[in-house]
């Protein structure tokens, strides 16, 4: 018998985006919580992932993105 509890994406990738989008631009991870019901660690975790960085050739890639070059490259 499988003990393990499955977990659901409760949220979509655009949905964590606009989170990620509403941080970077001023809003609290608190004001997040309390609008959105989403945690402090789960809104984290996103920003952690989805946060932007632009390359030196201009180029904006995310964490996410990354991370899937790093495991296509090995």
């Amino acid at each position: 018998m499988n003990n393990k509890i499955k977990t659901s994406n409760k949220y979509s990738d655009d949905f964590k985006k606009s989170i990620v989008s509403m941080l970077e631009n001023g809003k609290t991870f608190s004001y997040v919580e309390r609008e959105y019901g989403v945690s402090y660690s789960a809104s984290s975790k996103w920003k952690k992932l989805f946060a932007s960085v632009t390359t030196d050739d201009g180029t904006i890639v995310t964490a996410k993105q990354i991370k899937e070059l790093q495991r296509a490259s090995f």
